[in-house]
């Protein structure tokens, strides 16, 4: 699909899919040009992914984007680390933007995470969005708890060069 379309397209498109028990995948940009996919198999959701949260908390945020592009694929693909999905409580909290089902269920991140990407895009420049990603990726789950928090901003400490900077970086995200 390559035209913009309401949240509501693809929460039918999967809603089909899972009913016919279909695997595969969705491929979505946001009109803010972020990517997210889902994932199924045998007609369940398995994963969802959208910028840097996974599951439910990912499914959440997807709920707010009014309009995306999106393109289905037919062939298995994996959200490494994740654990099953209930299927009926991701499409209602893309419906809805919560799920009973799961409402205490959270891996919320210890940190802004899109305020210390931000912040160091402007410390390091236009590849720190891709270091960012890149660490995030690495430290995975653990960046729900605090001591994932700080090994992510240690980790992105090592890159900044200038050590005034790398200073004024660990002060400004709080860790």
């Amino acid at each position: 699909m390559s035209e913009l379309v309401p949240l509501s397209n693809l929460v039918s498109a999967l809603r089909a899919a899972t009913d016919a028990g279909k695997s595969g995948a969705f491929f979505i940009t946001t009109d803010q040009q972020h990517s997210s996919m889902v994932t199924l198999s045998s007609g369940t959701i398995t994963g969802v992914k959208f910028r840097n949260t996974r599951g439910y908390d990912a499914a959440r945020s997807l709920s707010r984007v009014a309009q995306l592009k999106y393109q289905s694929a037919a062939e298995p693909t994996e959200l490494p680390g994740e654990t099953a999905l209930n299927t009926a409580a991701v499409l209602e909290i893309l419906t809805t933007g919560e799920s009973s089902a799961v409402a205490g269920e959270s891996a919320a991140p210890a940190i802004d995470v899109d305020a210390v990407r931000q912040r160091y895009i402007s410390a390091i420049g236009p590849i720190g969005g891709a270091l960012f990603d890149e660490a995030v990726e690495e430290i995975g789950d653990e960046l729900s708890k605090p001591a994932g928090a700080r090994q992510l901003i240690e980790k992105l400490v090592e890159q900044i060069d200038d050590e005034a900077e790398a200073a004024s970086f660990r002060n400004d995200v709080g860790v």
